[in-house]
């Protein structure tokens, strides 16, 4: 499955607040928001089972979990590339808050370009407008590599807005 340009908000489940994903798929999400998303026991945005994904230039905020793992969880992950994300304010009681991975081997997880400083403001324009403001720390912050880049050509915005399809 490819899912880019949506919005996964207010939702509540056991697994994956916003998402689960498992038993061996495959999954693209590309530009998309999960923002108030809560779950009970793993991953209060996206849960990650045993399968395979790209997850770029999302933006997680402020989604939560009552046991572990605020945003993503991988569980036994197969190959996952984790790029150009932002995550902040996301909250657990347990685990890390942002990308929590669980089980077996995670040789084939490649978390690169995100913006995981919780003490740094991403700068949104709002609470619920995630678009970045001038002077963003994730304003051209994403992987330099050209296939990254923005719409407009310039080097990759960090989450949902930045990247080759971010201007939605």
């Amino acid at each position: 499955a490819e899912i880019s340009n949506s919005i996964f908000r207010n939702n509540y489940t056991d697994f994956g607040g916003g998402l689960a994903v498992s038993d061996s798929s495959t999954v693209t999400l590309r530009n998309n928001i999960f923002i108030n998303n809560q779950c009970v026991v793993f991953g209060g945005a996206v849960l990650l089972v045993e399968s395979d994904a790209e997850i770029i230039n999302n933006t997680f905020f402020n989604n939560r979990v009552d046991n572990v793992g605020g945003a993503v969880v991988l569980v036994g992950p197969g190959r996952v590339d984790i790029r150009n994300n932002i995550f902040y304010q996301n909250s657990s009681v347990q685990g890390d808050d942002r990308i929590h991975i669980s089980g077996t081997d995670s040789g084939a997880v490649d978390i690169a370009w995100n913006f995981l400083d919780q003490t740094l403001d991403p700068r949104f324009v709002s609470q619920t407008d995630l678009h970045l403001l001038p002077g963003s720390p994730c304003l051209d912050a994403g992987d330099p590599a050209p296939a990254f880049n923005d719409a407009d050509g310039s080097r990759n915005d960090q989450g949902a807005y930045g990247g080759p399809h971010g201007n939605w």
